[in-house]
């Protein structure tokens, strides 16, 4: 057996230390824009609120080619818009579509949903898009570009009740937003429940666009006068579209949402 080295010094305690290991402390924030609670300190995390991001500012993108399959399907009527924005071309489609596939049904329900809680703090719009799609359609603008597809703007319509030809409908003054008791009520075709575009694509006429398609397509064999479609809750910004596309009439269609 080999003899120990007595020159070898003992360990003593006090010469001991012990390690210590510095752990990051996993603070979350919330994201001032898009509202989206993550950890800085976790790149899964990070990626996550990178996402969600930019669905925020710019759509969120339709990733699912069988979803966009069946969003440009012929059975849709559709318009198309070139716009400038940021310096690049973007191609805006318009599509008229009836939620009778679910798949569709759930990308406009994720869609009202950001807008309603996120974009408008308002309450859910009209359900008849989804217990009468045939009747109540829906307008999507798809902005492309690049070959990468993203919601940017949506439309929700309501028609009148079973069983009746016409939604009851008002006049509302555009300086004081009152009812005018004194002017004849309105027969309306078709409500305008939700007019949504997100503010990254605003001011290329896209609000109008969709207004346009549900006068044209949005009854089946009639195109409607603006005065045969009305409207649940004009916002302000709401009201300046609804102004202008009007030609600054003093009032405007409106009706009570069911």
């Amino acid at each position: 057996m080999a003899k120990i080295d007595k020159k070898v010094k003992k360990l003593k305690a006090k010469d001991l230390k012990q390690s210590t290991f510095s752990i990051p402390a996993f603070k979350t924030r919330v994201c001032e824009i898009c509202n989206f609670t993550y950890s800085k300190n976790i790149k899964k995390s990070r990626d996550q609120h990178d996402t969600v991001h930019s669905d925020f500012l710019s759509g969120s993108q339709i990733k699912l080619k069988q979803q966009l399959q069946k969003l440009f399907s012929a059975e849709n009527s559709k318009e198309i818009k070139l716009i400038i924005l940021e310096g690049k071309r973007l191609k805006v489609h318009a599509v008229v579509l009836s939620c009778t596939d679910q798949s569709i049904s759930t990308l406009v329900e994720e869609t009202l949903t950001t807008m309603d809680k996120t974009w408008l703090n308002s309450t859910d719009c009209s359900s008849s898009w989804k217990s009468r799609p045939l009747e109540s359609k829906v307008v999507l603008l798809i902005g492309e570009q690049e070959r990468i597809f993203r919601i940017i703007g949506i439309t929700i319509t309501e028609s009148p009740e079973p069983n009746s030809k016409y939604i009851p409908g008002l006049h509302l003054d555009t300086k004081t937003c009152e009812i005018v008791s004194e002017q004849p009520k309105l027969q309306l075709r078709l409500g305008v429940s939700r007019i949504f575009v997100l503010p990254a694509y605003r001011g290329h006429g896209l609000a109008k666009m969709m207004l346009d398609c549900v006068l044209k397509y949005c009854v089946y064999g009639t195109e409607l006068n603006k005065w045969q479609i009305g409207f649940s809750q004009p916002s302000g910004a709401g009201l300046h579209l609804l102004k202008s596309w009007y030609n600054n009439s003093p009032t405007l269609p409106v009706y009570e949402e069911n």
